[in-house]
């Protein structure tokens, strides 16, 4: 299930041609096509001797792969409502994660992964922002529904007035608010359009004053475990305040990332993210629903203590594309493959 009928075409084609041999048949559709009356969608089939997509009207499949991105705004009232009837009558790979307040709440109550949260609150009115920025100077602001990215602004008070910094494609953007008034209006302004939350601003930057961070990639497996896929870095460019690869970031291998701090803090930080990776999807699945992949993004400050910045539900594959391209067909033929252990688990339960 996609955003638009074309979106992540090669992925999807190759998912698509690495089913035969598990036995699966691959569709594709979006979910404002669905007539729930007739229990049927109009989208795509696979066709296994043409290797093409082919147009047509078919029966829900059985298995839901939720590639439908939602953005910084929620979805129309049709699309929620055709995706809320989906998850009764098909089965969702993964049900995919709330907003990011709902997450980090839910995390910051289990001791094992607390201390990895930077302290995360929810802006109602503006003065929740100016609250913030009295307790500790400087502020992200990020959209509760975000990804790349989009909409982070980091708001740091000067001598002068306000600070606002943001990272576009061409590199750091600023702004200076002299007058209290004019930032007051704008962050009522940013609020109006999407929800936003306000974290401590966490200095994850090299020596050479660039922001970088790591993403780490994991999966479900054909036994149903959860698997690492990959683990990167992404360093952003100067003046930027995150390190985005739709900005202009580029991708480093870990070992390189970790080697930019003393010997004495790598294995803290190894051990912190191994720590991480090993609780966190379970504690999630416990919490909240069943995933299929997750896309971790941690943060390194210079005393080596590890942050979890942001967890997808709906990860890109671009680090494994650049640091481990001949590992590709295991993301390609992961979605078959839990397909076919989740039939297993459903026929063992009589449904």
């Amino acid at each position: 299930m996609a955003t638009r009928k074309h979106a992540e075409e090669p992925y999807f084609t190759k998912i698509a041609q690495m089913s035969e041999e598990a036995g699966v048949q691959v569709f594709r559709f979006c979910p404002d096509q669905i007539k729930i009356h007739e229990k049927t969608v109009y989208g795509d089939v696979f066709d296994q001797q043409l290797r093409q997509w082919i147009p047509k009207d078919f029966t829900i499949p059985d298995f839901i792969y939720d590639r439908h991105f939602r953005g910084l705004i929620r979805n129309s009232d049709e699309i929620s409502h055709n995706i809320k009837w989906l998850k009764k009558n098909a089965v969702f790979l993964g049900h995919g994660l709330p907003g990011k307040y709902k997450v980090f709440q839910s995390l910051s109550k289990i001791d094992s992964l607390s201390r990895f949260l930077p302290p995360t609150n929810k802006v109602r009115i503006p003065e929740d922002i100016w609250l913030d920025l009295s307790i500790h100077s400087r502020v992200m602001l990020k959209p509760e529904f975000g990804s790349k990215g989009t909409g982070i602004y980091l708001i740091e008070n000067k001598e002068n007035g306000s600070l606002v910094r943001m990272t576009k494609k061409e590199g750091g953007f600023e702004r200076l608010f002299d007058k209290k008034a004019a930032l007051h209006k704008w962050f009522r302004y940013l609020i109006e359009q999407c929800p936003y939350l306000t974290q401590p601003y966490l200095e994850l930057s090299n020596a050479q004053g660039k922001p970088w961070d790591l993403r780490i990639l994991i999966q479900k497996d054909s036994s149903g475990m959860w698997t690492e896929r990959v683990r990167g870095a992404r360093l952003g460019r100067a003046h930027c305040i995150t390190a985005n690869l739709a900005a202009g970031a580029q991708v480093i291998p870990f070992d390189i990332m970790l080697k930019g701090f003393p010997l004495k803090l790598q294995g803290k930080i190894q051990e912190s993210i191994d720590h991480i990776i090993q609780h966190l999807p379970h504690e999630l699945e416990t919490r909240i629903a069943r995933l299929f992949e997750l896309g971790l993004d941690l943060g390194v400050d210079k005393k080596g203590d590890v942050w979890i910045l942001d967890i997808n539900s709906k990860p890109g594959r671009k680090i494994m594309e650049l640091l481990d391209p001949d590992n590709m067909h295991k993301l390609y033929k992961a979605p078959s493959l839990y397909c076919t252990f989740l039939n297993a688990e459903l026929l063992k339960a009589g449904e």
